[in-house]
């Protein structure tokens, strides 16, 4: 490095230094202070004994998922068998396959929903079509006039 490269450091780390701002110091709470301070001894003990039970219970089941994700990456980077390629490919006409029944089952659904509605209209038609035969005094009687 040159001495000119060597200015051009300096000057450049004096200047970084001298806009960084200082840290607030943190706030602790007083060392006399107990946070538990309501509960005895005992009880203390136990909470020290319960927790440092359940953390070496979290450390186990850690190393369980640790060892299973291993083995999974391994089974991952294992080679291709033949059988396995034709399980894939089996297992992705499956999936249409399921992808296809469910869309069967909504169209079944609609045309249920269609038929009921024609059904429906049929009906409203044929009422329509006796009313039109029928005097208007005869339909104020049997109370299908909206005249009032």
């Amino acid at each position: 490095m040159t001495g000119e490269q060597k200015a051009r450091l300096e000057q450049l780390l004096a200047a970084g230094f001298a806009s960084r701002q200082p840290e607030p110091e943190p706030q602790f709470e007083p060392w006399g202070d107990r946070p538990y301070g309501h509960l005895s001894a005992q009880r203390l003990t136990s909470l020290i004994s319960d927790r440092t039970a359940e953390s070496r219970r979290a450390e186990r089941l850690a190393a369980d998922f640790a060892r299973q994700a291993e083995a999974k990456r391994a089974e991952l980077a294992a080679p291709v068998t033949p059988g396995q390629e034709r399980v894939r490919q089996v297992t992705t006409v499956l999936d249409r396959a399921d992808e296809l029944a469910a869309l069967a089952a909504t169209e079944r659904r609609n045309e249920h929903q269609a038929r009921e509605s024609v059904r429906h209209a049929q009906e409203v038609l044929r009422r329509v079509a006796e009313a039109k035969g029928k005097s208007r005094l005869a339909l104020r009687l049997a109370g299908t006039s909206r005249m009032g």
